[in-house]
């Protein structure tokens, strides 16, 4: 159900002004995770309505917190476990969550054989638009498909993590800096400090727009 293409999830603008620190976080796609997040109205907690685990997918019908069964669908991106570990970095770099723009080249959750950028077109029609109204100094792009999105293809984001460089979206120019997507940390934990100084990078760069290359 979650693969259904009227399921959005939506890019989240920041809930607390950023003031100078302007960083936008741009990953693949919602995940199952994200497409089902959910508001418990009675305890005012956020969970996922389906999740996986030992490789079957789970659906839960109350609130693992307070075992309510009053909630409402909220859609949110980088919930879940990659959700988790993207907060607790941006935390340790000194940027909660709250502060930042994050976003997906595609709102639409796309299976393994979907994630190309011919499957993102309308996700990053509105990636584009989101963008420039946040106007970010820094954009952080998680994964493959995101940096494709900005930088073309032909590029593995294992050779060019940790790289600062300019990348374009419909013919606008950002200062992006390219990083492994949590989830596959996740899968290879080892590679947790290369995330972790990635994203301590990019929230310095997110202080101003200015692109210092040696």
């Amino acid at each position: 159900a979650y693969m259904s293409d009227d399921i959005r999830v939506p890019n989240m603008p920041p809930t607390v002004e950023p003031s100078t620190v302007r960083l936008a976080i741009v990953g693949e796609s919602g995940g199952v995770e994200e497409a089902s997040w959910r508001h418990c109205l009675s305890g005012n907690h956020g969970y996922a309505g389906e999740h996986w685990q030992n490789r079957q997918l789970v659906t839960r019908d109350r609130c693992p917190l307070c075992g309510s069964q009053q909630w409402t669908e909220r859609p949110e991106p980088f919930r879940g476990e990659s959700g988790r570990l993207l907060d607790t970095l941006l935390k340790e770099a000194g940027l909660p969550r709250e502060r930042c723009w994050i976003g997906n080249v595609s709102q639409r959750p796309l299976s393994e054989h979907e994630k190309t950028l011919d499957h993102c077109r309308g996700g990053l029609a509105r990636l584009a638009v989101d963008l420039e109204t946040f106007r970010p100094h820094c954009v952080l792009l998680l994964g493959n498909l995101a940096m494709s999105a900005f930088l073309g293809l032909g590029r593995s984001v294992t050779n060019w993590r940790g790289s600062v460089t300019r990348g374009t979206l419909e013919r606008q120019t950002y200062k992006v800096c390219i990083a492994c997507h949590p989830a596959a940390i996740l899968r290879e934990p080892s590679q947790t400090a290369l995330l972790r100084l990635d994203i301590k990078r990019a929230v310095e760069e997110a202080a101003t727009a200015m692109l210092t290359l040696p």
